[in-house]
């Protein structure tokens, strides 16, 4: 009987001994997860600070890059068109004037 208590009693210790070995180990488990959720947080944070950078470049680009006189291609076509016709008109006249002038009559 006595040899059944004293076998009794080392299992008790044994048995104490595994439940402090799994609480200390669960306690550090949990003090790693706490350790990597602040660390999640830390980064989750840096991340919406640098989306909300991003986003702040991305107006300010857009606002120093849009210009209110802005033409299209069309127009710009259209004026270089225009340009076309008024230096044609310009130098037909003057070749006209040339030969219809006195240049013209002189060298008859």
């Amino acid at each position: 009987m006595r040899e059944d208590l004293r076998i009794l009693r080392n299992g008790q210790r044994s048995f104490r001994d595994k439940i402090r070995k799994l609480s200390k180990h669960r306690d550090q488990v949990l003090d790693v997860q706490e350790q990597l959720r602040v660390e999640l947080q830390s980064k989750d944070e840096k991340i919406r600070e640098l989306n909300n950078e991003i986003l702040q470049y991305k107006v300010a680009i857009s606002d120093n890059t849009r210009l209110e006189r802005q033409m299209s291609d069309t127009t710009i076509q259209s004026s270089f068109n225009a340009l076309f016709y008024i230096v044609r008109d310009w130098a037909l006249q003057s070749v006209r004037g040339e030969y219809f002038g006195e240049f013209w009559h002189i060298s008859r």
